[in-house]
């Protein structure tokens, strides 16, 4: 297996629980909610959440799918739906109304939405070293640190950097393409507002203290969870010449926690996003109107993923 790669499949190995509750602009903490058991398997590997769906990979390759409207008012006993069960898959990467999967020799699948029919957009690479979605794009990483944009049409790919680092995560606030290295630097694109990024593009630091391990971003926030635990947020303000001196304010620190996310934008209304953390004793907080309120007790929980009609922990 080449250097660099991210085909870990032993990641989570948790049960997946789902915050019922209806959220609305009159009930902005629903602290009133419930956890309910989605899935025991101790083989899940990820899971992924886009629009209203929910998908998990297990270790085994199988990829399964929960959808979160269809089961609104299930009990733990709902079901998933076996949408592929091959053994080379190792990753799985959603966004909007699409999901899509990385096999061990390189190859990208998008799913057609049926089960076990997909498209293969990109075939087999040795340099491929794992795939993002985000704002409705879908990136691949190779191992020498490039990134890749998917143009729609299968295995047409734009190379949008060629920074000479190990990716982490790449993450998209309103138009603006962010990525992580495995150095801790955090890095932008230079036309911020324009998506997608412009081919081979230079790339500009956010933040290059080394301290970053996790981003998350919505809106026009973005969020940076440092290697001691300290949640960081900076706002872009964009003026009407959108280039590399594009104004960010000060960081500012939110609290400290062990892993963040953010709920996208709702149609209906309810505030630009939601952050969400993990605390070190595994409490899930939601941060709304410049406070944490607390929406799930402390237990064995290390991810929180969401989407702008549900909450899920792991």
């Amino acid at each position: 297996m080449a250097a660099g790669r991210l085909y870990d499949m032993n990641h989570l190995r948790r049960p997946i629980w789902k915050y019922h509750c209806e959220w609305t602009d009159s009930n902005p903490v629903p602290k009133s909610g419930r956890w309910i058991k989605l899935d025991d398997n101790p083989t899940t590997a990820a899971v992924a959440a886009a629009w209203q769906h929910l998908y998990q990979i297990r270790t085994n390759g199988n990829i399964l799918k929960y959808d979160a409207l269809l089961n609104f008012d299930q009990t733990p006993s709902a079901t998933w739906l076996l949408i592929d069960h091959w053994h080379e898959s190792v990753a799985i990467a959603a966004t909007d109304n699409d999901l899509y999967q990385l096999h061990r020799t390189g190859r990208i699948w998008k799913w057609n939405g049926t089960p076990s029919s997909w498209q293969l957009i990109h075939d087999f690479s040795n340099c491929t070293a794992s795939i993002h979605a985000a704002s409705g794009f879908l990136y691949q990483t190779h191992v020498n640190g490039q990134v890749w944009m998917y143009t729609g049409t299968p295995h047409v790919w734009t190379c949008v950097s060629a920074t000479p680092a190990v990716v982490d995560s790449i993450v998209m606030s309103g138009k603006c393409f962010f990525m992580l290295t495995r150095g801790g630097d955090i890095k932008r694109d230079a036309y911020c507002g324009k998506a997608p990024p412009p081919a081979n593009q230079k790339l500009y630091d956010v933040e290059s203290d080394k301290q970053t391990k996790m981003i998350a971003a919505s809106g026009n926030a973005l969020y940076a969870l440092q290697n001691n635990g300290v949640i960081c947020k900076a706002v872009v303000s964009l003026g009407p010449q959108v280039h590399e001196k594009t104004i960010w304010h000060l960081w500012c620190t939110l609290g400290t926690a062990k892993f963040i996310t953010v709920a996208p934008i709702r149609a209906d209304g309810w505030g630009e996003h939601h952050l969400f953390a993990v605390d070190r004793d595994g409490s899930v907080r939601m941060h709304v109107g410049g406070r944490w309120h607390n929406i799930g007790e402390s237990g064995d929980y290390s991810v929180v993923v969401a989407t702008s009609h549900c909450l899920y922990r792991v």
